[in-house]
């Protein structure tokens, strides 16, 4: 099978790449990848923490800062933590988790 990624298009993993044949046929042929979940995106899908960058010519990955004003030790979980956006540690871009 030619098609199938050398790495993960989503978490860069090179040990994570699985290819299942689930009825042996060549339709029945599933790539994805045991780190992340992709290509399903109600297991990975989306930006998560470790992710590249979405910004093609950056090299940075996503990552959750330290949020201000986190309350947690009164209520957890509080809401600076909860909107606490991933942010590349590189270029600074901040995007929602799953977006």
């Amino acid at each position: 099978m030619s098609d199938v990624p050398e790495v993960c298009p989503q978490c860069q993993s090179r040990q994570g790449i699985k290819v299942v044949n689930t009825n042996g046929t060549q339709e029945g042929v599933d790539v994805y990848c045991e780190d992340c979940g992709w290509p399903d995106e109600d297991f990975g899908g989306g930006h998560q923490e470790g992710c590249p960058c979405p910004i093609e010519e950056c090299a940075g990955h996503l990552e959750y800062q330290t949020p201000e004003n986190c309350a947690c030790h009164i209520s957890p979980p509080c809401s600076a933590c909860v909107e606490n956006p991933l942010t590349c540690d590189v270029c600074g871009l901040e995007v929602k988790p799953d977006s």
